[in-house]
This record gives structure tokens, C-alpha cells and sequence, in this order.
């Protein structure tokens, strides 16, 4: 928790003086990127994880390549994963 101070550059009726609120600071966006759960990722020796379902019910462990996390837990796969794989979530 920090305490901030705002400064509004319009007016409005809906905001009054001690309001409190609860606000997210977007530091980094992308569009459209696979996205998993980050419980999906395995860590083994700094190298992470996924563990992949082919079409004939065989699981394999896949190198992948993270790059930003939410707040909800989900996190981005930047390498070594495709639209549409399946895999195992814990």
C-alpha cells in the first residue's frame, strides 16, 4: 500500500475529498499472446516447463519462454508453445 496523491484535469461531482481507492498501475502491455496459467509452468535449474499433450494422450516435458505475468495468474508464452496445444495445468 502507497500513499499517492492524484490530480484530476477535469471536474466531477464523483469524487469527493478522503475518497480512498484502490487503483493498478499498467507498467507493460501486449496484444494478442498465448497466455497460461502460470501454475502450468514447471522450474527446474532457471529453465521452465510446460508439460504438453500430443494427439495420441503422450506427455512431454517443453522447453518454454515466459514473458509478463498479471495480477490473476496467468503468464505470457513468448517460445515453444503454439495456439491450441494442449497441456497440463496443476
Amino acid at each position: 500500500t502507497y500513499k499517492t496523491i492524484l490530480y484530476f484535469t477535469g471536474k466531477t461531482d464523483l469524487i469527493k475529498p478522503g475518497m480512498s481507492a484502490d487503483i493498478n498501475i499498467i507498467t507493460n502491455r501486449h496484444e494478442d499472446v498465448l497466455v497460461i496459467p502460470l501454475r502450468a509452468v514447471i522450474t527446474e535449474k532457471g529453465k521452465q516447463f510446460v508439460r504438453v499433450i500430443d494427439t495420441k494422450g503422450n506427455v512431454s516435458l517443453r522447453p518454454i519462454k515466459t514473458g509478463l505475468r498479471n495480477l490473476v495468474g496467468d503468464v505470457e508464452v513468448k517460445e515453444g508453445l503454439k495456439k491450441g496445444e494442449k497441456i497440463i495445468v496443476k
